[in-house]
């Protein structure tokens, strides 16, 4: 099981050619795009970086991007839904919308930053115990 007080540290963060991007970055971002599940997508990155998980699991579900299973299963498990994290996590990714907006997400815990992958959420996991 994760350890709640470790939980707490770990921080999501999106960043452009190595820059960490505010909400009002993502909404411009957004604003520019036209096709739907893209811009679904957006509007759920937008939430991760206000800090509204919940609310960004929501916006990736009604996306067809193919690495949301792998930021549903990062979000729920920061916010601790196990179930939702084994449903998700299982489920197949790849690069796809991240790769289109050219944005990277890093999971940051104590002083690391660890790029999201497949195998560096199980590692991640692996440090929250």
């Amino acid at each position: 099981m994760v350890d709640p007080s470790k939980l707490k540290r770990l921080q999501i963060l999106l960043k452009k050619e190595g820059r960490t991007l505010s909400p009002e970055e993502i909404e411009k971002i957004s604003e520019e795009l036209k096709e739907e599940s893209l811009k679904n997508f957006a509007t759920g990155l937008k939430h991760i970086t206000e800090r509204h998980f919940t609310e960004a699991i929501k916006w990736f579900q009604l996306s067809d991007c193919r690495e949301a299973p792998l930021i549903i299963a990062l979000l729920s498990l920061k916010v601790g839904d196990t179930f939702l994290f084994g449903e998700y996590m299982n489920e197949k990714s790849e690069k796809d919308c991240l790769e289109k907006l050219e944005i990277d997400i890093f999971c940051k815990l104590s002083d690391r930053e660890i790029i999201l992958t497949k195998d560096n959420l199980h590692k991640i996991t692996d440090l929250l115990r």
